[in-house]
């Protein structure tokens, strides 16, 4: 509020900080409002960058602290769309726009239709189960691997999250996939869930440093090992090791 309408207690400049968040990106927003409320006139770059922080990237991270669940990570990233097309200019919604496309992994097809099927509309949820289990029986007839790749392309004119990408090309191609949160769930689950809304599914975060860390450790494991028990079992092993050693650690301590 202080940085919204330039006035506040003098007791407000007494305060002490807290503890600055691990994650670069908060510490990165603090720093810039903070110096611009110590600046007696700041640049416009300046004054530009903490309007975009106040109007885009701050309700942004307090939206996705209160919609944090994984089925909501595609909504999420159109609420994100909605934000920068009312505030952002020019050059800085060419920079958005980019960055999103290279961030797109929430705007796949199979991120979509997950947030669709626990969406509030009947009709969408209706049309999400329908994609889910014609492309469950391709699953079921095909040996291939599957493969995820990120969109090429993203409609930030779109008018719900659910056309951010072409489903009919999709659907046209037979290039639709199940999203594997759904692979336990019977044909019937999935049908009576169109009616009721009742599927229940793991409390899975959809942006936190702790999913941030499980990509990278994925990434690696799949490089090295070519089964799932095989994987599984390399990254049981990675996180009991970093519970019991910290990153400071020195030879010392492996021989204790």
């Amino acid at each position: 509020m202080a940085i919204q309408t330039g006035t506040y207690k003098e007791s407000l400049e007494k305060n002490k900080v807290g503890e600055v968040h691990d994650a670069r990106w908060y510490t990165k927003m603090s720093k810039i409002l903070r110096l611009y409320m110590t600046r007696p006139n700041p640049s416009q770059k300046l004054i530009r960058m903490c309007t975009i922080i106040v109007q885009v990237y701050a309700p942004l991270v307090f939206h996705i602290h209160v919609n944090w669940k994984v089925q909501e990570g595609a909504k999420n990233v159109f609420y994100a769309i909605q934000l920068a097309k009312d505030c952002l200019k020019g050059k800085e919604m060419t920079i958005f726009s980019n960055t999103l496309l290279n961030n797109s992994y929430f705007c796949h097809h199979e991120m979509i239709l997950l947030a669709a099927l626990f969406d509030q509309d009947f009709f969408t949820r209706k049309n999400a189960v329908r994609l889910i289990l014609k492309a469950r029986i391709k699953r079921r007839e095909s040996t291939e691997w599957r493969q995820f790749f990120k969109p090429k392309s993203i409609n930030i004119n779109a008018p719900s999250y659910v056309h951010m990408i072409d489903f009919n090309a999709l659907e046209s191609d037979n290039a639709i996939t199940e999203p594997p949160l759904t692979f336990n769930f019977s044909d019937k689950e999935l049908q009576h869930h169109v009616l009721h809304n009742d599927l229940i599914i793991p409390d899975i975060p959809c942006h936190s440093q702790n999913n941030e860390r499980a990509v990278q450790d994925v990434s690696i494991v799949a490089k090295l090992f070519s089964t799932y028990e095989k994987r599984h079992a390399n990254l049981l092993q990675t996180m009991s090791s970093r519970g019991k050693f910290s990153k400071d650690s020195k030879i010392e301590d492996f021989k204790k």
